[in-house]
């Protein structure tokens, strides 16, 4: 993201060059119509890497003569010394099997770091504000910006193994923005409440009691 306005931007950008530290392969996904500044903002992040990094032209499919695609995968290739280049189009699947092969190749042998059954390496506290978050942007649309956040508070069991309280912190920017959330009358977030409450429920298997309070962050 080049226009760094937002916090999450910059967030999302950091995130981005921390992973190349400890990467075994990077795949620098292009488009086929167009090189953009983003792209040559990528290229100088990841020309001094010693991993394989391969080049994938994708969106091959909308040249229907490819002799002109050609001159554009010879221009990409010498921005810079590629591992391989492999032009393909996600939409109709094309060297998208070529290109994991490629991939799963480079991968090193290692011990396994979960255990079989594990399916994610995230506490069960993130799973629980990403439903509510989910469920938030799903009702309010494009009125709150992706800044919100929703924070757990904590999560309370002792008395009931088989209910599960949830105290839920939802952060807006703007007392404007908590007022959409809260809804006439509270219409609003009880409608939030209850769709995130049931995802809970069905993705735990346990009866949920879903609290929140919508909080502005003044920071």
């Amino acid at each position: 993201h080049q226009k760094q306005t937002k916090y999450l931007n910059k967030v999302m950008n950091k995130e981005a060059r921390s992973a190349l530290e400890d990467v075994d392969v990077v795949v620098f996904v292009v488009d086929a119509k167009k090189w953009t500044a983003e792209d040559d903002n990528v290229l100088r992040l990841i020309e001094n890497l010693n991993c394989p990094v391969f080049l994938a032209v994708n969106k091959i499919d909308e040249y229907k003569d490819k002799s002109k695609l050609l001159p554009i995968l010879e221009k990409y290739a010498k921005k810079m010394n590629f591992q391989e280049v492999f032009p393909i189009s996600a939409l109709k699947k094309v060297q998208i099997e070529a290109l994991e092969n490629k991939i799963y190749s480079c991968m090193p042998e290692n011990p396994h770091f979960f255990a079989k059954d594990d399916v994610t390496d995230k506490p069960e506290y993130f799973h629980f504000s990403e439903i509510v978050r989910e469920k938030l942007m799903r009702r309010l649309g494009q009125e709150i910006p992706y800044a919100l956040a929703v924070e757990i508070e904590k999560v309370e069991r002792e008395v009931d193994p088989e209910k599960t309280i949830i105290y839920a912190i939802i952060w807006v920017e703007k007392a404007s923005q908590k007022h959409i959330v809260i809804g006439k009358q509270g219409e609003m977030i009880k409608k939030i409440g209850k769709t995130a409450r049931l995802a809970l429920e069905a993705r735990w298997e346990n009866k949920v009691f879903l609290k929140t309070h919508v909080l502005v962050n003044a920071s």
